[in-house]
């Protein structure tokens, strides 16, 4: 039973001196990869801190930003370090690299391998094998005091070391190297114009205006955004109509100082700049081109007093579209002064300022009164439109707009019975329906008109081609021609017929109409028991009342554009006149045509302009008075200017086809060739009579006014009222009398320079 008996425990080995020597190899091991890995993380960590510095340097970063990544960048080193410390090193492969190292014969590795094994709990060993691994870890306690830990683990040089030297050596480098990169903060350039007057425009242009990237074209709205005329005390906000990457856009403000200044940059609370500007006067010759309109102060007053004549006319018959004209046309007359436009241009402007007034006009409106008059007869046979009727039939459309409006108001509120309602729909029914059948064949006739005239031009075409001799071919082309021509103006009225307003809102109106009639005589709904007959005829009155009111609106339509029309009518002899006067004016540098009133231009303007002030002539400049007698008919006496305070003189008036030889105080018996045009007869009957009136208790004569007003000024009361009467004469005379282009300009131009100040 001895030998049943469980083996003694085997002694207990010690190995801590051989988990020592392993200890001490695993940390120099670690040691070793924490080197290894700082260099290959020198590597990258060379090259994040080179890029960091490189966009610190261009701006695309900013310095704490920079700091940052070169703190990550050493981060990077001390990453790999640990990285490679923390590499696994197995106790029994740390073992065999001493026993190699040592000479120990794997000693160290077995007993560490036999320990491993005999501390495994289902380890299956005997006990003679037991005890061989015994034997074999105490010979490993015993020859370890002969094992070499610093041959087993010897430091040597990292495999990257050199490449990581290299890295730093190039960022290094790199790094105290200067980068030239492209400017990033907003430059000024100049003004363009570099001179200009109050209110005008100035671009100031630069550069990066809105950042770096932005483009030129590009608008921005900048914080703090500023400009300033001058950089003193003084200096004054110009107001910024837009801002771009490019320039900055601004109004020269009214407050400006005159003369040589800056233009002072502010945005984002920094001053980005100035350039040199000056400030000049409205009259100054640089704020006009050379080939702009020259606009004297006589052809401003007469054309301004046109445009108010337009829109005196427009206010009067409310009539909006010539409002806009007359302002289109001022604006032009404040471009012309300021110098902006060419004298192409203005006439350009002018002409489809024009056009645009006079889009969709109708061609023919007894056509559409006509039509008018014939929907009345119509509706005269129905009790309820017996006045719209009637309305119609007198072409007073504002009348009948109400008429129709009334209609509606009672639909609306079911005041007819259901006779009532139906007549009313008949009526309404067969006005529009005659309305389309009249319509339909006004349209086939005009088709069947240019189909005609269409075949005409064909046998005419294939007449020309089979002319037998040149004078025959010559013959049939002339004809041809013709007929195109005719064809051609024919498809021109028939286009702007088709585009017409009124035509247009004729259409629509018995349209409307029909639709009225229509929702009159809707039927109830038979599964509907619940309506009755009469609640069904107060809901189509409602409903016919919505298109009734549409009815109401295409008349209105239909006599707004009727006033426009008889507006532009009236005022088309205003409009002709500023054509006229436009196509006269001058442009700068060059030489006009001669007066037609004599050459000393500027005294004449200069004593028009003091009578027309109240001022008598010659008042605050030496006067001088002198008797002459002149080679035209009758003698007078004139007064003229002199350089001393009195001084006598005798001057003979020229015979009109030579210059005087001085002033003059006589009339001339000749005229001016520049006064151009056909001399014509007159239409009328004239009759010569002279105009002298009696002085009673009234005032004085009108000859009396005239001579005063030609002593003491175009001022007075009295005066103002004969010039009205006579304006008003002339105005009459120039509508039914053919007088020539070139006289009307000069003597409406003529009544505008005597037009008392007050009257303005």
């Amino acid at each position: 039973m001895a030998d049943d008996a469980a083996p003694p425990p085997s002694p207990r080995i010690d190995l801590a001196v051989v988990r020592g020597l392993i200890g001490a190899a695993r940390t120099r091991l670690r040691l070793q990869g924490a080197i290894e890995g700082a260099a290959t993380g020198a590597i990258l960590a060379s090259a994040s801190a080179l890029t960091a510095v490189f966009l610190v340097r261009t701006e695309v970063i900013g310095e704490p930003t920079g700091i940052g990544l070169l703190a990550a960048s050493a981060g990077v080193v001390a990453a790999g370090a640990l990285l490679g410390a923390l590499g696994k090193h197995d106790d029994e492969h740390v073992a065999r690299r001493i026993d190699r190292a040592s000479g120990l014969a794997d000693r160290l590795s077995t007993a560490i391998a036999f320990e491993r094994t005999l501390r495994t709990p289902d380890a299956d060993t005997d006990a003679d094998t037991t005890a061989l691994m015994h034997a074999a870890m105490r010979d490993a306690a015993a020859v370890a005091p002969r094992a070499s830990v610093a041959k087993a683990t010897p430091f040597h040089k990292p495999a990257d070391l050199n490449r990581a030297l290299a890295f730093m050596a190039i960022a290094a480098v790199a790094a105290v190297l200067g980068v030239k990169m492209p400017p990033r903060d907003p430059a000024l350039i100049g003004a363009t114009p570099d001179a200009a007057r109050r209110g005008a425009e100035v671009t100031i242009t630069g550069e990066r205006m809105c950042g770096p990237k932005a483009k030129p074209e590009v608008a921005c709205s900048p914080a703090q955004a500023l400009v300033y005329v001058g950089d003193d005390a003084g200096a004054v906000a110009a107001p910024i109509t837009a801002w771009t990457g490019g320039g900055v856009l601004i109004t020269v403000p009214t407050g400006a100082k005159l003369g040589k200044t800056q233009l002072v940059v502010w945005a984002r609370g920094k001053r980005l700049g100035a350039v040199p500007f000056e400030v000049i006067a409205d009259d100054d010759p640089r704020n006009f081109k050379s080939n702009t309109v020259a606009m004297d102060p006589d052809d401003d007053a007469y054309m301004r007093d046109l445009v108010a004549d337009l829109r005196a006319t427009a206010k009067k018959d409310d009539v909006k579209e010539l409002d806009d004209y007359a302002a289109k046309i001022e604006q032009l007359l404040d471009q012309a002064e300021r110098g902006e436009l060419t004298k192409e241009q203005l006439l350009e402007a002018m002409q489809q300022a024009q056009a645009e007034l006079e889009q969709h006009s109708e061609k023919n409106p007894d056509q559409i009164d006509k039509a008018l008059a014939e929907t009345g007869d119509e509706l005269a046979k129905n009790e309820q439109t017996k006045e719209l009727a009637e309305a119609l039939k007198k072409g007073d459309l504002e009348k009948a707009k109400a008429e129709m409006e009334k209609l509606a108001d009672k639909l609306d509120q079911g005041e007819l019975n259901q006779q009532q309602t139906q007549e009313l729909a008949k009526a309404l029914e067969k006005a529009a329906q005659q309305f389309e059948q009249k319509q339909a064949k006004q349209d086939q006739q005009d088709q069947t008109k240019q189909d005609e005239m269409e075949e005409q031009v064909r046998k005419l075409e294939k007449e020309r081609d089979q002319a037998k001799t040149p004078q025959e071919k010559e013959d049939a082309e002339r004809r041809l021609n013709k007929k195109k021509d005719e064809l051609k103006q024919l498809q021109k009225d028939q286009d702007q017929q088709d585009q017409s307003a009124q035509r247009e809102a004729l259409k629509r109106l018995h349209k409307d109409m029909d639709k009225t009639a229509q929702d009159l005589q809707r039927k109830k709904d038979p599964n509907d028991q619940q309506k009755s007959q009469d609640q069904q005829n107060k809901d189509n009155q409602k409903q016919a009342s919505r298109s009734m009111r549409d009815v109401a609106n295409e008349t209105g339509k239909v006599s707004q554009d009727q006033r426009k029309q008889a507006a532009q009518k009236k005022v088309a002899s205003q409009m002709d006149d500023l054509r006229e006067a436009m196509r006269r004016a001058k442009q700068r540098g060059k030489q006009g045509g001669q007066s037609p009133f004599g050459k000393n231009r500027q005294g004449q303007n200069q004593d028009f302009a003091r009578r027309a002030a109240g001022q008598r002539p010659g008042q605050g400049q030496g006067q001088g008075q002198g008797q002459g007698q002149g080679q035209g008919q009758g003698q007078g006496q004139g007064q003229g200017q002199g350089q001393q305070g009195q001084g006598q003189g005798n001057q003979n008036g020229g015979n009109g086809n030579q210059p005087p030889t001085g002033p003059s105080d006589t009339y001339g018996d000749g005229h001016d060739d520049n006064l151009v045009g056909d001399a014509t007869g007159t239409s009328g009957n004239t009759t010569d009579e002279s105009v002298s009136g009696a002085q009673g208790k009234k005032g004085p004569s009108r000859r009396e006014t005239i001579l005063s007003a030609a002593q003491k000024g175009y001022a007075s009361t009295s005066y103002r009222q004969v010039y009205a009467d006579y304006k008003k004469i002339v105005e009459d005379v120039m509508r039914t009398e053919k007088v020539p282009a070139s006289y009307k300009y000069y003597v409406k131009k003529y009544f505008t320079k005597i037009k008392p100040h007050a009257m303005n």
